[in-house]
């Protein structure tokens, strides 16, 4: 198994207004998130979807997270099959998301840094 550290840097936010006051401020119900996948084209093949993050629910300004995932103790299998899908010649995609007609993913900045050993 080789060592490999994957290090997001995210500044984002939702379109900073709902309904639901309670859960202003929360990553709960929010409807706007990151999601990544690898992408061979030699193969043709990609990697099933994984969730990067979550934005802050109706929160008008940008907010940086960062999202640090390792592969050698990686509890999460889809994890694992896109760190271990990254290979010569494929493409790491990042997908900024909003569900529903009225939500966004408002993007100032996405950096990847993949360490690879």
């Amino acid at each position: 198994m080789r060592r490999c550290l994957f290090l997001y840097l995210l500044d984002s936010h939702d379109q900073g207004w709902s309904d639901y006051r309670r859960l202003h401020g929360t990553y709960n119900g929010c409807w706007s998130w990151f999601e990544a996948d690898v992408y061979n084209a030699s193969t043709g093949t990609k990697t099933a979807r994984v969730k990067i993050q979550d934005n802050l629910h109706a929160i008008p300004d940008f907010t940086f997270h960062k999202i640090i995932w390792h592969r050698e103790n990686c509890e999460n299998k889809d994890i694992e099959r896109l760190i271990d899908a990254l290979v010569s010649g494929a493409t790491l995609r990042i997908f900024a998301k909003a569900r529903f007609g009225g939500w966004a993913n408002y993007v100032m900045r996405v950096q990847v840094t993949i360490v690879l050993e």
